[in-house]
Formats: structure tokens, C-alpha cells, sequence
């Protein structure tokens, strides 16, 4: 008797899911390809396509319902952010599919829940700290509440992502005038969505791991390297860090907050500011790692597939571990926030393992990440390292 076939679901089907779903047919899977582009990069490869948003969760859940599958939805995962890992949850819990419910994903996705419960876990490792914060109450947001959080300040939104609406106050006047009706009405946002917290000037980190089953699995940590001034552009991810001295303690942490907050199965990625050897967290979320870290930095300076053990990971397959004693690659993504003159570009792409042009016509001045011009990638052959996991 045949086995039924087996179906993995891909919430999106761009260029950043593309990865996810190349993983998920390389491991023998039928996937059933959901985007309301009828055009997405990575439909054709796809063996059911659904066209929707993927944020319409209700009708996805109906159209997966009602396509007629011959076998069984063996699990599936949305390689995007934001309201597609909410519409995600809604489908995982629709088909009992391994993953973050919604109740999870939507603490996840809020900066200033996260920041409230983990201030209330405290102490909740000796390394680990947060910066300090305030936000709107119903009486509103008191003058005293904001001085006392030290300056100069970040003034943020809970649920943002890609360094969109970031602003950065020297003294409670500028804070002021970001706090003005006119402003936020112009920038679309609420009062309730703002999180203002202490800027802290130190080195950035990303770390990227699985959760599986509440334990918290460390895959890489990375050195990010940003403009100097707001909304603080991604400019450099290098591997290794300079902090890999500290792989055990940054486990540590994380599996602390796994813990406190309840994170079941799922990718993560974290950033972390570290000062005087605290590490303070900036922000977490149940998603897969972007600025091409799961698809090019991971498997080139590690050799670990990312996307074959997040495959892994979302169908109840047991994920491999990181050999942190092998040898490693130095890795390198750069990106070029303007384009370059031809020449210099020219000598970019001689060099580079990949230059991809990301918006042909960028803005001047960049309000987020997406206002970059290009990217481009470099591996360090000739280098080997090796890491000890302490």
C-alpha cells in the first residue's frame, strides 16, 4: 500500500520564501504555495498554488479546506514578519500543525509586552538587562516618567519591523515634538502603539536559534554593524562575532526568557546591545532570520542548512545541532545604501560571492531598511576559525 503523500504548507512565496520551499520539496514534501501575487518568484516550483494575502487567514483556511488534497498537511511555516506570522498561527491551529499558537505569536510580536514581562521575571540572569522604558497609560504619558528614563531616547512602535518609524530624542523636547498629534497622525501612529525606552550606544549582536519543544537550540551570532544615526540602517552582518566567548551565557539567557515566555517550537531571532558586559535586549521574534543570515551566512560560515532543519523543526523532525568545534568560514553581508559609481561597483561584484540590487531607486535620506540599494555578500577561504563553546 503507497503512503499518503505529505503536504507542507509555505504562507508566501517571494524571494524570501523561496529558500524555505526549495528545502521542503528537496525533502520529498508536496508544497502547497500560498500568495496573492499569481507571480511570486517561488510559485512555479510549487505543487498547489493558492492565491490570497497572507494575511487573510480565514479564507486561506477555507481554500486549504476546500482544495480537494489527496494526503496529509505535514506542517508548514511563513519565512515573512508581522501580521503573516499572526495569520500563521491562525492556520497552525486550524490544521494542528506544529508551531507558535496565536496567543504566543501575538506576545511575541508586541516589544512592549515582552519588555513587561520580562521586567517582572527579573532577575532574570546575571548578564541579562533591558533597556529602560515608558509607554502611554490610559491617564496618558507623564513628563517625570520620560526624564526618568535617561536621554537621549528612542521613540518606537510596538509592533514595528525593518528600522520603519524610529525616532531618536536628546532632550524631553524633542521628545515632545515626536509626541505631537501632527507628528504621529502623520507618521499613522496611535498613541498606545509607542514604546520609549533609553538609547544605549554598545556593540549589536543578532542571535538566531530554533526552539524545539522549549528548548532553546543556539545556531549563530553575529556582529551587526548600523548607521550612526536613526532609523539606525543595517549596514554589515559579520560572522563570526567578537562575542563568541560568551556562547554559553547568551544560551543561558535565552532559554530563560523561552521559559518565562512560554515559546513552544519556532525559529528566533534576537538583537542585543552589549555594554560592560551586559547584554540588553533590543528585541525578539518567532521568525526567521532576514539581511540574508539563514541563507547565506549561516550555511556558509557554519555549513548548516537553516532552512532544510527549519523544515525539520516544523514537521517533527529532530533539528541538527551546531558542531561549534569544527572549523568555520569568516563571512561577510555588506550593503550599499546608495548605488555605487560603476567602477566601484564593478570592483564590488569581482570580489563579492553575490551583489544583489534590492531597490533600484532607494530614497535619499533611508526611513527603514527597505531603502538600501543593494547587497552583497564575501567569504574569507583562505581563513578557517574555530570556536569554543564555553
Amino acid at each position: 500500500m503507497e503512503e499518503p503523500l505529505k503536504y507542507y504548507i509555505s504562507l508566501g512565496a517571494g524571494e524570501n520564501q523561496k529558500p524555505l520551499i526549495e528545502a521542503a520539496k528537496k525533502k520529498g514534501y508536496l508544497v502547497i504555495g500560498i500568495d496573492k501575487n499569481i507571480n511570486a518568484p517561488a510559485l512555479p516550483i510549487c505543487d498547489l498554488v493558492i492565491e490570497e494575502s497572507v494575511t487573510n487567514y480565514r479564507k486561506i483556511a477555507y481554500k486549504i479546506g476546500t482544495s480537494l488534497i489527496e494526503g496529509e498537511i505535514i506542517g508548514g511555516f511563513s519565512a515573512s514578519y508581522g501580521k503573516a506570522l499572526l495569520s500563521w498561527a491562525f492556520v497552525c491551529e486550524r490544521y494542528s500543525l506544529i508551531g507558535l499558537s496565536r496567543t504566543q505569536t501575538e506576545i511575541l510580536l508586541d516589544k512592549l509586552f515582552v519588555r513587561k514581562r520580562l521586567k517582572q521575571a527579573e532577575p532574570l540572569h546575571k548578564f541579562f538587562a533591558q533597556p529602560n522604558f515608558a509607554y502611554y497609560t490610559p491617564s496618558g504619558i507623564h513628563k517625570r516618567n520620560i526624564d526618568a528614563l535617561g536621554y537621549p531616547l528612542l521613540v518606537k512602535t510596538r509592533h514595528g519591523f525593518a528600522k520603519k518609524n524610529i525616532f531618536l530624542a536628546e532632550n524631553f523636547d524633542e521628545v515632545r515634538k515626536i509626541l505631537t498629534k501632527k507628528f504621529l497622525s502623520k507618521k499613522e501612529i496611535a498613541n498606545e502603539e509607542l514604546l520609549i525606552e533609553n538609547y544605549i550606544e554598545a556593540d549589536e549582536i543578532t542571535v538566531t536559534g530554533f526552539v524545539e519543544n522549549f528548548k532553546f537550540n543556539l545556531i549563530c551570532i553575529s556582529d551587526k554593524i548600523t548607521s550612526k544615526s536613526p532609523p539606525f540602517i543595517e549596514l554589515e552582518h559579520r560572522f563570526p562575532s567578537k562575542y563568541t566567548d560568551r556562547l554559553k551565557t547568551i544560551e543561558e539567557i535565552h532559554q530563560k526568557i523561552v521559559d518565562i515566555l512560554g515559546i513552544s517550537s519556532t525559529p528566533i531571532v534576537s538583537e542585543w546591545k552589549v555594554k560592560d558586559g551586559m547584554f540588553y535586549l533590543i528585541e525578539i521574534s518567532p521568525q526567521i532570520p532576514g539581511e540574508f543570515i539563514g541563507d547565506f551566512l549561516i550555511p556558509k560560515a557554519l555549513n548548516y542548512d537553516f532552512f532544510g532543519n527549519l523544515v525539520n523543526l516544523t514537521t517533527g523532525e529532530k533539528t541538527e545541532k551546531i558542531n561549534f568545534s569544527s572549523k568555520m568560514h569568516e563571512v561577510l553581508v555588506k550593503y550599499q545604501v546608495k548605488k555605487p559609481a560603476d567602477v566601484e561597483s564593478n570592483l564590488i561584484k569581482k570580489n563579492a560571492f553575490f551583489y544583489k540590487i534590492l531597490n533600484e531607486n532607494p530614497l535619499e535620506i533611508p526611513e527603514s531598511n527597505h531603502d538600501r540599494y543593494a547587497a552583497t555578500g564575501f567569504i574569507n577561504k583562505e581563513k578557517k576559525i574555530k570556536i569554543d563553546f564555553k
